[in-house]
């Protein structure tokens, strides 16, 4: 297929595309309906859509674009404290410690559970098997971290301010929704199935998916929540709420971009970042290890000045 007949690409890259990231993104642009894409510094590649791939489209959902942690995403929120409170390994231990405690990773390791707020959507899901795991899991999943790349750390600013940060998802929730209506999909080129968003099933997956997004959300929030309970009684400190920084990067929803309305899909992208943050506290079962730059992407940080756009 010509280039003229290929969705337009953007990229912002840190370095060259490996040869099969690059020729997926290749098959990627003459898949229907896809109307332009756009590749960021975390590419990576995966089994039907690259991770940091933004893809749009003009009426066809892609789940797979979406990926099974829908609603995944961060939240940032400044502690009004100097962030060398942590400066003692010891008080930076018992921290850890005892958010630990407080924000279990998995829920075997949860010692209750904790109420799920007003925020996240009531109705139910569309199907009934759907709604019963919701029902089910959604209780005891709650407000758990989760393992792979998911964190929580304490950050430090450029001028020294002590922040938190989560980043979490809708746990298997998400992943239950995306295989219910990818069994449901039209196969198309390849491995992808995809999904007309005006259809009832197009309708009945974007309607799960907001809600997934909202549990994230809701789920982020009181981790942070009870982070700050723990901070108060080891640092005296509390959360400047008026600060939050909350976002999701993995999600499909309906932007308008000029003259057009475009289902824009995003999986695994999310920086919105600025100055310099360092890490002096973190909890994920990995090595506790204080880091530098200016971009943050799933607690691995990426100068900025290193990310080239190119098209």
């Amino acid at each position: 297929m010509s280039d003229s007949k290929m969705a337009p690409l953007r990229s912002w890259l840190a370095a060259p595309l490996d040869r099969d990231v690059s020729e997926a993104l290749q098959r990627l642009r003459c898949t229907p309906d896809v109307q332009q894409i756009a590749v960021m510094p975390d590419e990576q590649l995966a089994a039907e859509v690259c991770i940091g791939v933004v893809v749009a489209t003009s009426h066809v959902i892609y789940p797979q674009a979406v990926g099974g942690d829908i609603g995944c995403g961060m939240l940032a929120v400044a502690v009004d404290v100097e962030a060398s409170a942590l400066k003692n390994p010891k008080t930076a231990a018992q921290l850890l410690n005892q958010i630990g405690r407080a924000v279990p990773s998995r829920r075997r390791h949860r010692n209750a559970v904790i109420a799920q707020p007003a925020e996240i959507p009531s109705d139910p899901l569309s199907h009934a098997r759907l709604e019963a795991i919701r029902q089910k899991e959604g209780e005891i999943e709650f407000a758990t971290l989760g393992s792979g790349k998911h964190f929580l750390e304490m950050q430090a600013d450029e001028e020294d301010r002590l922040w938190l940060m989560v980043h979490s998802g809708s746990r298997a929730l998400g992943q239950v929704i995306r295989d219910h209506h990818l069994a449901r999909a039209q196969p198309v080129e390849g491995r992808l199935r995809a999904i007309d968003a005006e259809s009832d099933t197009g309708k009945e997956y974007l309607h799960d998916v907001f809600w997934a997004r909202q549990f994230a959300a809701a789920s982020r929030k009181a981790m942070a929540e009870e982070t700050g309970k723990v901070l108060t009684r080891t640092l005296k400190c509390s959360i400047s709420w008026e600060t939050m920084i909350a976002i999701d990067h993995n999600h499909v929803a309906l932007e308008r971009h000029g003259e057009r309305e475009l289902w824009v899909h995003l999986q695994g992208r999310n920086v919105r970042s600025t100055g310099t943050a360092r890490s002096p506290a973190r909890v994920d079962g990995q090595p506790q290890l204080p880091c530098g730059g200016t971009r943050l992407r799933r607690g691995a940080l990426f100068e900025r000045s290193r990310c080239r756009q190119s098209s």
